[in-house]
């Protein structure tokens, strides 16, 4: 069933006659909504839309550095415009509030804004196609294992979104299985596997903190980000999964993408 998000998404983008939406700015979107956008330092928020009637302002922290980051915030955003404005005149957005891909905490109306500035940033066909094209033959993925931080690295530059935003879009619409587990200040918040993904009992749960193998939980102690080949990281079944025996500790790998400005980290799992 699709999502009022993804309905809100896709009408806006036919509205627009827009087909890729790398290929028109956001903000010369938010300009045909009579949506001003503009940067000004923020403290305690990323992003803040303030409503009236069928016009905004929107205000983007200029203390952040990244521009696919900035795309997000405003995308995010223009969801709360598009589906929000007759219930609320003011949303202010931080970072955990547009990492709430799968917490509610927040409220419906911030998974809401997530999934549209998703859809609309990388919608549902485009994305697929791409996950294709980079993925190549699904034969040699087979033999050799998926390389997930390249792909994911290729579909970040091709939609120009962050690698969370990426990484977290392959896990509802790419082509291999695999698990997302999002952690903040070494706390799980919430975890999604792809609807393709075994059926594995969990080693773990929200509220509590990763183990001690996987690769979110030595992100937090060590404060380290992993670069190059080193981002596809081994770890055993029993780092995230449970297992009866030793001799079923069979191989996986974790890809973890570490915010140090936040704290946070967003995982991959996949098995090898």
């Amino acid at each position: 069933m699709t999502s009022n998000a993804i309905i809100a998404a896709k009408r806006m983008s036919a509205e627009l006659g827009i087909s890729d939406p790398t290929k028109i700015s956001l903000e010369t979107v938010a300009a045909s909504k009579n949506i001003l956008v503009r940067e000004a330092p923020m403290d305690g928020a990323d992003g803040r839309i303030l409503m009236k009637d069928n016009s905004a302002i929107i205000t983007i922290n200029s203390k952040i550095s990244h521009l696919e980051r900035k795309r997000f915030i405003l995308a995010h955003e223009l969801g709360h415009f598009e589906m929000h404005r007759a219930t609320r005149a003011v949303f202010s957005d931080t970072d955990e509030t547009l990492n709430a891909w799968y917490n509610s905490t927040f409220g419906n109306e911030e998974l809401e804004a997530n999934e549209f500035a998703a859809e609309y940033l990388m919608p549902t066909a485009l994305y697929k196609k791409a996950c294709n094209n980079v993925c190549g033959d699904k034969r040699l993925i087979r033999d050799y294992g998926i390389d997930l931080p390249t792909m994911i690295d290729k579909l970040s530059r091709l939609f120009d979104v962050s690698l969370t935003a990426t990484l977290i879009r392959f896990a509802e619409t790419g082509i291999h299985p695999v698990l997302i587990v999002c952690c903040k200040d070494n706390i799980v918040k919430w975890f999604k596997p792809s609807d393709d993904f075994p059926h594995y009992r969990f080693a773990f749960t929200t509220r509590v903190a990763p183990r001690t193998e996987t690769i979110a939980s030595e992100a937090f102690r060590n404060g380290i980000s992993f670069q190059g080949a080193e981002r596809r990281q081994w770890i055993p079944k029993s780092a995230w999964f449970a297992t009866k025996t030793e001799d079923n500790d069979d191989d996986f790998y974790e890809y973890c993408i570490h915010s140090k400005r936040s704290n946070y980290t967003i995982s991959a799992i996949w098995e090898k």
